[in-house]
């Protein structure tokens, strides 16, 4: 049976401090000698996430800004579906709403909910609350289908989930922030999908293991056969009810790798 490995970035394969991913070369190598697919699921951007996965040395599909999209890049074109759009080589199947909705939504809530959205944000902002350098944090301001954004009045955040859902729209809350997302469409229907696409070019039954540690990464669990939670940088897990659920001991790139070396290393 083939197998897939989907995985969130920031606290997962990419340390929660310094974005490296030097403690989980082992198991990269371990999935690149098997070949196994390693599918990229995270709330970053298209633009952050050319980069990494360019460090990565993958040219597999990827799903952006919480399954607002899924990008085909050029060695993944015979997994695209029809209506994807081309862009720069690569071929983007859109499946989030639109930025503007969801920056209207956001600056018509902003002052009653206590809301500072990535766009109402410099990149220096936006540098000095994640870690990123300036121009790391420009890129993950080239926002598409998804906003980030905190919350000053986090008693309130079931009422604004409300109003989003009236409004056709979801709250996620994640690693560092809440985002403001189209209702329905997370990295687990992404991940669904996807596993659908290589179902119809490999053939037959497919192994499946997503890797996580956020509340905005359990949908990516759900649509695997495969769950991993990681803890996160404090070493305590999320709440988590998941069947089958494999618990890595470690936050970060070290429990990744514990987990992919445990589930892929030795089959």
């Amino acid at each position: 049976m083939r197998t897939i490995v989907f995985t969130d970035l920031d606290g997962c394969l990419l340390d929660h401090r310094d974005y490296s991913f030097d403690a989980a070369l082992p198991a990269l190598a371990e999935l690149k000698r098997r070949g196994i697919p390693l599918i990229i699921a995270t709330s970053k951007t298209r633009a952050e996430v050319t980069p990494i996965r360019e460090r990565l040395g993958i040219d597999h599909p990827f799903i952006v800004e919480n399954g607002g999209a899924i990008v085909y890049p050029p060695g993944a074109h015979h997994l695209a579906v029809e209506g994807c759009v081309d862009d720069d080589g690569a071929r983007i199947e859109i499946r989030g709403a639109s930025y503007d909705a969801l920056r209207r939504f956001i600056v018509e809530h902003r002052e009653e909910y206590g809301i500072t959205g990535f766009g109402d944000m410099t990149p220096d902002a936006v540098a000095a609350l994640t870690g990123l350098s300036t121009e790391e944090a420009a890129r993950a301001q080239k926002r598409v289908f998804s906003e980030p954004f905190s919350l000053a009045y986090e008693r309130r955040l079931p009422d604004l989930a409300k109003r989003a859902a009236s409004r056709g729209l979801a709250i996620l809350r994640g690693g560092r922030f809440y985002h403001c997302v189209a209702s329905g469409h997370d990295k687990g229907t992404a991940a669904r999908a996807l596993l659908e696409r290589y179902r119809g070019a490999l053939g037959g039954d497919l192994r499946s293991i997503a890797i996580g540690d956020a509340e905005n990464d359990l949908p990516l669990l759900r649509a695997a056969t495969d769950p991993v939670l990681l803890p996160r940088s404090d070493g305590v897990h999320i709440a988590c009810d998941i069947p089958r659920l494999f618990r890595a001991t470690q936050p970060g790139p070290r429990g990744w790798a514990e987990a992919v070396l445990a589930l892929c290393g030795g089959r």
